[in-house]
């Protein structure tokens, strides 16, 4: 990592006012708005110049008009997507006009050349457009779902991320039953490139999840949609600013005519056979119910004969649909549900009697006494030998459900049913203003909530019913557009939005579900650093050793409490001049994250699992617990903060140039300057430095060697030894484990640059592509092109982890082969500190 003085942000606040100045405005990267165009010509194919062209919202009636240029072109920028028609009009010629023009979002619809017939103006003509037109004019690949499409398909779950994987080049990867995932609904990948590079977007608006870039951050119901669009490949300069494929949806707007439906969709196990494996094992059919119901409706706003009585100057749109699920978890096309099947402690192994432990050859399992190393008698561990800390420990879990052997071969002796409640809501509400011919204002809000509550799964890898956990995700967004027709070949779109996500965890306050907490089964076991876990949670568990152990982990920001904000600010300014059509554009985004406290193992993570190397194995990992003998035990010194920053300021030009009756050129390039992802206010980070590293200060670190004929862990200066599980672990007094280390505060004090790095210089993605009409008649295109894109934001997570967690703040401490205390006390032997 480079590590310098931090420059200046005048450099960057340079380029946006240049930007500003050079665009004549703020303007957008990420666009759903498109163009028709044309040409004009006589009978006999001559061009004929300065004809009047009017293009009509056929579901508002908005028109807009211009005067072909001296090539005969006409060409109509920033269209909101939706259908049109074309008319022309020339003093001598019959009027024509087209319509049942199909516009989808950043499309480039080419009309190709529209002939006259000389005759009165009364006589016109009209042709209805039955068929979709082909791109002639753009090198971008794109496929569309429509409105009648995206009505007519039916899809399980209702799920909009399930009709995109519908389009070519799409990875047909298995999707839910039920709309939408525990956060935001994972998108596929496209084109053979990951799914992380995708650029998601709502209505224009960035949809990408922060710290999980591939989710689209928010579910939409498929009620909502007039379109689907991805752009596949030969990406124009204006898309960004992620390299991948563009995933657009555009939500409905109104009309001037009223629309709307109600809708109830119903799944229930009673519609359902029992699965075959299910009925083998003698349980009953998993639980399955799922209901979505749903009203939209959409039209003018008006008072008859007192405000917007011709119902063309505004218009609204209103979507809400409630889901209620009761599912097995896990549930997907091509997994159907299974019983999950572990192996817990049974009664008598609680009591220290292994008497009755087998393994799966139907041998007794011997327990070793690891003071005599020999058998303890009757196989049973002496009540004055059991540690009450450990016995406890192993009353967390369940016991025994399914004691058949002749079913369970001794893999396991407990199965439940894994089901996963999840009531989800989306609601959408849309305005279109239109004031006058030049001005086109659109207002839409958006709120999508998520509920889930399951055994497992939900940010804990608990692998037993243990407790019903609770993680609720909402999200938040408003999005605010403004196109304006400065003239007829002078359109600017102008459009600012903002996003909020809030993720809310149990235990929280009136949802502290007490089976996670120690003192719910009398656990008196302390902490290293007790101030990391105020609910004084239960410690993470582990038992390898037999077939299907049962495990306890959690979150480690448990109980969540994390939220993230999101604005960007975009525009385009689009400039016809004969046969170019010229855009510009400017975009901007900041993000703010907060990902509350967090830490690995800040409740402590114990681990029973068998180890021949460790002296107090039992060569059991359930007689581990009993006996209090752990094979390592990790904690973390404290929970810093998870608060983030980091935005991202871009720029691009393109030119679509036809630059004869067949070809067109699309030429141009993005400019990108970013930041890194960078802690906020005055909380604890830390990074290496490397020119500030001593390696006189460099601690010592255990090595491995053979002493006696045992595999251990030595001092390569006392020659002192410990257990080999310690190998690679700091030798504790020496050296400083903060060697070459530089704090936050040099960061607040301007002596290093945020986010520990260089500011990046800009980065130039330039994007070229053709499109040639083989026989120019609109029947037959060639396209390609080539560009390069820029990844420049990644996700939060591992920029939070990199500065947040490091030494000499976060220490994880590690203990090895030791043994439980009885009460209020730490764990027992001493620690070793895990380099970072």
């Amino acid at each position: 990592m480079s590590m310098c003085p931090s420059r200046s942000a005048s450099r960057l606040a340079t380029l946006v006012v240049f930007a500003v100045f050079l665009l004549a405005g703020v303007a957008q990267a990420q666009t759903i708005t498109g163009s028709i165009t044309g040409t004009v010509v006589d009978s006999s194919g001559a061009i004929v110049p300065g004809s009047k062209v009017t293009v009509t919202n056929e579901a508002t009636g908005a028109e807009r008009t211009l005067i072909t240029t001296e090539n005969g072109v006409f060409i109509f920028t920033n269209l909101v997507p939706t259908t049109y028609s074309v008319k022309i009009e020339q003093p001598g010629f019959r009027p024509v006009t087209r319509t049942g023009l199909t516009l989808t979002s950043g499309d480039r619809l080419a009309l190709g050349n529209i002939q006259l017939e000389v005759g009165q103006t009364s006589e016109a003509i009209s042709v209805t457009t039955e068929t979709a037109a082909l791109n002639t004019e753009s090198a971008d690949v794109t496929a569309t779902l429509g409105t009648s499409q995206i009505n007519d398909l039916v899809i399980k779950g209702r799920d909009f991320m399930n009709l995109v994987k519908l389009l070519p080049g799409v990875a047909q990867q298995g999707g839910g039953d039920v709309a939408g995932g525990t956060f935001g609904v994972q998108s596929p990948s496209v084109g053979g490139i990951r799914a992380i590079y995708n650029n998601l977007t709502l209505d224009g608006a960035r949809g990408n999840d922060p710290g999980s870039p591939a989710f689209f951050s928010t579910g939409v119901a498929v009620d909502a949609l007039s379109e689907i669009k991805i752009v596949t490949s030969a990406y124009l300069a204006e898309s960004g600013p992620n390299p991948g494929a563009s995933i657009k949806l555009t939500t409905k707007s109104g009309t001037k005519d009223f629309h709307g439906n109600v809708y109830y969709f119903r799944r229930h196990k009673n519609m359902n056979a029992n699965d075959f494996f299910v009925n083998r094992q003698g349980l009953s059919a998993f639980p399955y119910r799922l209901t979505t119901a749903g009203v939209a409706v959409g039209g003018p706003i008006y008072i008859p004969g007192k405000f917007n009585a011709d119902r063309s100057k505004l218009f609204f749109f209103s979507n809400s649909e409630i889901t209620r699920s009761f599912l097995p978890a896990g549930l997907t096309f091509n997994a159907p549900p299974s019983v999950l099947q572990y192996t817990v402690p049974t009664l008598l192994e609680r009591q220290g009697d292994f008497s009755q432990t087998l393994d799966t050859n139907g041998q007794l399992i011997v327990i070793k006494d690891p003071t005599t190393d020999l058998p303890f008698l009757n196989n049973k561990i002496p009540a004055n030998r059991i540690n009450s800390n450990g016995q406890k420990l192993l009353s967390v879990f369940p016991l025994p459900n399914i004691t058949d052997r002749s079913l369970t071969g001794g893999l396991y002796n407990y199965q439940f049913k894994n089901i996963q409640d999840t009531p989800k809501q989306s609601h959408t509400l849309k305005f279109d203003i239109v004031p006058n011919l030049k001005d086109t204002i659109s207002l839409r809000l958006k709120k999508w909530e998520s509920d889930t509550k399951s055994f497992t799964g939900i940010f804990s890898y608990t692998n037993f019913p243990l407790t019903f956990y609770d993680y609720d995700f909402t999200h938040d967004d408003a999005l605010v557009s403004w196109t304006r027709v400065i003239s007829p070949r002078i359109v600017n779109e102008f459009t600012i939005s903002a996003t909020g996500s809030k993720e809310d965890g149990t235990p929280r306050p009136g949802r502290e579900q007490t089976s996670v907490f120690r003192q719910t089964y009398g656990i008196t076991l302390g902490q290293l650093y007790p101030a990391s876990n105020p609910y004084n949670l239960l410690p993470q568990m582990s038992f390898t050793g037999i077939p299907n152990p049962v495990l306890f982990t959690q979150d480690r920001r448990a109980p969540i409490q994390a939220s993230e904000e999101f604005g960007e600010i975009m525009d385009n300014l689009s400039y016809n001049r004969g046969t170019h059509a010229y855009k510009f554009g400017v975009y901007f985004h900041h993000i703010w994250t907060n990902e509350g406290q967090r830490a690995n193992n800040f409740a402590g993570n114990i681990s029973f699992n068998r180890d021949a190397n460790n002296p107090g194995d039992t060569n059991h990992p359930y007689a581990n617990a009993i006996l209090g003998n752990y094979q390592s035990y990790q904690e973390a010194s404290r929970r810093n903060l998870a608060n983030a920053a980091v935005y991202l300021a871009e720029f691009y030009l393109q030119d679509q140039w036809k630059t004869t009756k067949r070809l067109t050129l699309t030429y141009g390039a993005r400019f990108s300057s970013p930041t890194w992802y960078h802690l906020q206010g005055d909380q604890l980070g830390s990074a290496l430095v490397l020119p500030n590293y001593d390696p006189a200060n460099t601690p010592r670190q255990y090595a491995p060697a053979i002493v006696n004929g045992v595999r251990m862990g030595q001092d390569p200066v006392t020659k002192a030894t410990v257990p080999a599980q310690a190998i690679g672990a700091f030798v504790p007094g020496t050296g400083d484990l903060a060697n070459g280390v530089v704090t936050n505060a040099n960061v607040y004090a301007g002596k290093y640059p945020q986010g520990w790095a260089d500011h990046p210089e800009l980065q130039f993605a330039p994007r070229f592509g053709f499109a040639y009409d083989v026989f120019g008649n609109g029947s037959t295109a060639i396209r390609g092109g080539f560009g390069v894109g820029k990844h420049v934001i990644g996700a939060a997570g591992a920029a939070i982890e990199f500065q947040g967690f490091n030494q000499p703040y976060v220490v994880v401490s590690q203990q090895f082969n030791g043994a439980l205390a009885f009460s209020g006390a730490c764990p027992r032997r001493s620690y070793w500190m895990s380099p970072m």
